[in-house]
């Protein structure tokens, strides 16, 4: 149980601390995707505005990795797994289509 608090909390860390970089406008080479577009589709997007996006989306993940050890500590671990792993995936798909279709990305003419 230990060794599950320390890993998930290390995880939960490096979410959140990457989640704060992005939301200061760094790390678009981190986004998988972006990093591997060639410049002239770079030059496109608003890379502050796909960085704050992707970091909010690492706090919120962040948070729940936080979050997660609790339902087991409460003895619902089935509950907190299925929960865990819906949420997440959820957020993260929800993010991902978007990301890709909003215009809210792109760079304004």
């Amino acid at each position: 149980m230990v060794t599950m608090w320390i890993s998930l909390g290390a995880t939960a860390l490096l979410l959140i601390v990457l989640g704060f970089v992005m939301l200061k406008g760094k790390g678009a080479g981190l986004i998988a995707g972006y990093n591997t577009m060639p410049a002239e589709k770079k030059a496109k997007y608003d890379k502050e505005a796909l960085c704050k996006c992707i970091g909010k989306l690492l706090l919120t993940l962040g948070v729940l990795t936080l979050l997660f050890p609790l339902g087991f500590q409460l003895g619902y671990e089935l509950i907190a797994t299925v929960l865990y792993c819906v949420i997440s995936s959820v957020i993260t798909i929800g993010t991902v289509i978007y990301v890709n279709t909003s215009d809210k990305f792109k760079k304004k003419d």
